[in-house]
């Protein structure tokens, strides 16, 4: 008897210690995603947020990603993005670059670049000054924004040169892309400059199977 009481007791303990053995990995292993989100926002990457939808456990673990969520959704933008014109800064773009040449390599796919540069434009800072040049940048580059729309992502990457990335686009389709932003920039009057003042802009292309 007291040998058949032993059995369940300890088949008991056996279960209890392989479930708390369980949820401690589990814990281990929400804790190891944890820091690795972490790590990679220290460098400036937000991309991955903390996955709250397969995280069914409410405890300070799912607790620490709900609030990890919340500063991603606000510093994301300020880490990654251009102030003066809401563009990717040069941060946000290597972060693009690098993802799109992971996953064109991975297909054999292709990836196109557009090196847009706004002609003479320090001619416009000194004819009519820093805040209204300041103006035409964040036009041009609300109208490159619009005429890329979700074929790729637009950074800054310094004065008024622009960088637009289109990731799975061969020449051709980056070609069509640019004489769509030209054709945009030829139709537009920016509004902080006189009527028979004109912008243009070059563009480079460049394409590449990875």
């Amino acid at each position: 008897p007291a040998a058949a009481f032993g059995f369940p007791a300890l088949a008991c303990f056996l279960l209890l210690a392989l479930v708390s053995f369980l949820l401690q990995r589990r814990v281990e292993q929400r804790l190891a995603a944890l820091r690795a989100l972490f790590d990679e926002a220290r460098e400036g990457d937000f991309r991955r947020a903390y996955d709250i939808d397969n995280d069914p456990h409410a405890d300070s673990v799912t607790a620490v990603g709900a609030a990890f969520n919340e500063l991603r959704a606000e510093l994301a933008p300020l880490v990654n993005a251009d102030p003066a014109t809401g563009c990717l800064n040069r941060r946000g773009f290597a972060l693009h670059l690098e993802r799109a040449l992971t996953e064109a390599r991975r297909r054999r796919g292709e990836v196109a670049l557009l090196a847009l540069d706004l002609d003479h434009f320090k001619q416009i800072n000194d004819r009519f000054g820093h805040l209204v040049g300041d103006e035409v940048l964040y036009e041009v580059a609300a109208m490159i924004t619009e005429a890329v729309s979700e074929e790729g992502v637009v950074a800054r990457m310094g004065g008024e040169e622009f960088t637009v990335l289109l990731p799975w686009a061969d020449a051709e389709s980056a070609g069509a892309v640019a004489e769509r932003i030209m054709a945009r920039l030829r139709e537009k009057q920016c509004r902080a400059l006189p009527p028979d003042t004109t912008v243009t802009m070059s563009i480079g292309i460049a394409a590449e199977r990875i």
